[in-house]
């Protein structure tokens, strides 16, 4: 009887053991090839360019048109189907390459050989020259052919390749250059007393008319500021507590009933605005 109960176990075993090697197997077969597929991308680098949809748009009515005309003009092209519609939104091509975008790091993995990219504009895919030499000779090595609508010029010739080393150079200097002058007229506000932002950061407000707003410290606030500071410091009082302590200075100053611990949102100096306040309350004092 036991002799019967161990072969029937090594039974169980051996066909549980070719269900697994089974299914190992049908792993291992690799996917079939798909056929080959036109993809867009675009890119807008500011948030109030992503929020007002204009940039997007016009990028996308580019794409398509480009891809429809694709397929009229050249004839083995002319079944080529759409895959998808790429989009980073509000991400710099001078801070950050391509494939380490969001959207366009699915793309560069979903990307296979004979496959079409429609790009809308060369600076829309790249801000770098570097940047643009490592991924477009990485896609044409994959068998990648990249389409950007707006300059008309194929990449996979000599003279094109030419023609964008130069063009991604001068992107690339002119992002540079914005950059430094965008820093260079931030300084000039702040040493003119006026906010980089048309916002005034914690412990300060803004006075004048707009346009001429100028910067001036905001003394209560900076007496708020020190206290918590002093007695996160000294006590290390968590800033739900210091939240609590300043709600009840405050409401003394005002006058008025204390807002109560489980409304922290209707609080000027709810918890984590403490929080912010200690940091640039610390900041400003080793810059004094």
């Amino acid at each position: 009887m036991a002799r019967r109960s161990r072969t029937e176990a090594d039974k169980a075993e051996w066909k549980r053991i070719v269900t697994l090697a089974a299914k190992a197997t049908e792993a291992a077969k690799p996917e079939p090839p798909r056929p080959p597929r036109a993809f867009g991308y675009r890119r807008c680098s500011h948030e109030d360019s992503r929020q007002s949809g204009l940039g997007l748009d016009i990028q996308a009515e580019s794409i398509n048109g480009y891809y429809s005309l694709l397929r009229t003009r050249r004839p083995e092209l002319a079944e080529l189907p759409w895959g998808e519609l790429y989009s980073d939104e509000a991400v710099s091509a001078y801070r950050k390459r391509l494939i380490h975008r969001k959207e366009g790091g699915r793309l560069n993995a979903e990307l296979k050989r004979g496959d079409h990219v429609i790009i809308p504009r060369l600076d829309r895919g790249f801000r770098s020259l570097e940047d643009q030499m490592r991924t477009l000779n990485d896609w044409r090595q994959r068998g990648v052919t990249v389409h950007f609508v707006n300059e008309q010029i194929d990449p996979g010739t000599s003279m094109g390749q030419l023609i964008m080393a130069i063009l991604g150079a001068v992107n690339e200097w002119q992002s540079a250059y914005l950059s430094d002058r965008a820093k260079e007229v931030g300084d000039r506000m702040e040493a003119l007393g006026r906010t980089r932002t048309g916002k005034a950061p914690l412990g300060f407000r803004l006075v004048g008319p707009k346009g001429k707003r100028r910067m001036l410290v905001d003394e209560r606030a900076r007496r708020v500021m020190k206290e918590i500071v002093r007695v996160r410091d000294k006590h290390g009082w968590t800033w739900g507590k210091i939240s609590d302590y300043i709600e009840e200075k405050t409401a003394e100053w005002e006058k008025r009933e204390t807002i109560a611990p489980y409304d922290q949102g209707q609080r000027k100096w709810n918890w984590q605005k403490c929080s912010r306040a200690y940091k640039q309350e610390k900041k400003l004092q080793g810059e004094e």
